[in-house]
């Protein structure tokens, strides 16, 4: 039995459904800490499985992005594991997983536009992130907004890459985050 309500995606791939994937097909490195993924990893080793799947997206055929529990992608890798236990959803089933796993207290907000959102809605949009983003708590969400919007007035961003540029404590590592949260266009 399903985790969720199954949805076809293609003729092979069930949306909510727990499948054992290859670790070499799945994209996604945590940011938990080296210690904790080698406790994980050690766990992993001695049981053979993971309990707790990993929560992946298709980006194409054979090609996912995890989403959620990366930390146990990690772990699998360093105990050389060549398979893990995954679930595959898209957006909809992910807010739920993130609301039920008390990882947000709300639906997801529409991404801000960073071309023509005001400081004030660049600022929230940045507070959301911390809130929901523990790697996120050192950047100022005041000076990065009233960077971006100084930013703005002599330069046209096409991406988001040119926050790392701000010095304001965003750096690549931490763009696919912020990708969540705003858009360019």
């Amino acid at each position: 039995m399903a985790l969720f309500q199954e949805e076809e995606l293609s003729n092979d791939i069930t949306l909510g459904q727990v499948l054992r994937l290859p670790c070499q097909f799945i994209q996604g490195k945590s940011n938990v800490a080296t210690k904790q993924i080698e406790a994980i990893a050690q766990q992993l080793s001695k049981t053979e499985k993971n309990i707790l799947p990993i929560v992946v997206k298709l980006l194409e055929k054979d090609n996912y992005q995890s989403v959620l529990n990366t930390q146990i992608l990690d772990a699998a890798r360093l105990a050389n594991k060549e398979f893990v236990w995954c679930i595959i959803v898209d957006e909809p089933m992910l807010a739920q997983i993130q609301i039920e796993a008390g990882l947000v207290i709300t639906q997801p907000t529409a991404a801000t536009n960073i071309l023509v959102a005001s400081e004030q809605e660049i600022q929230e949009a940045l507070e959301r992130i911390k809130a929901q983003q523990p790697s996120f708590d050192k950047v100022n969400s005041l000076k990065t907004a009233k960077a971006i919007v100084e930013y703005r007035k002599t330069n046209k961003p096409k991406n988001l890459t040119f926050l790392t540029t701000l010095r304001c404590g965003i750096g690549r590592a931490k763009i696919p985050v912020i990708s969540d949260f705003f858009t360019i266009n």
